[in-house]
């Protein structure tokens, strides 16, 4: 079964993430995101500067990571 929302199915794939300096480590969190959700996470670990607001692209902001 395939969707675009949680509730239609979609497809769900686990991702892992380590970088020792800034995440801590054994870390499981349930809630759903979409790929766009991660973009600014993963440049502002990596201390890339953006030229865009990203929340015209995406309403949910995962930095911190949440609980």
């Amino acid at each position: 079964m395939s969707g675009y929302l949680p509730f239609e199915g979609g497809t769900q794939v686990p991702a892992f993430w380590y970088r020792k300096e800034k995440l801590e480590e054994r870390k499981d969190i349930d809630g759903l995101t979409a790929h766009i959700d991660l973009y600014q996470p993963f440049c502002e670990v990596a201390g890339a500067k953006l030229r865009v607001k990203m929340h015209l692209l995406s309403e949910r902001y995962l930095v911190p990571l949440p609980d």
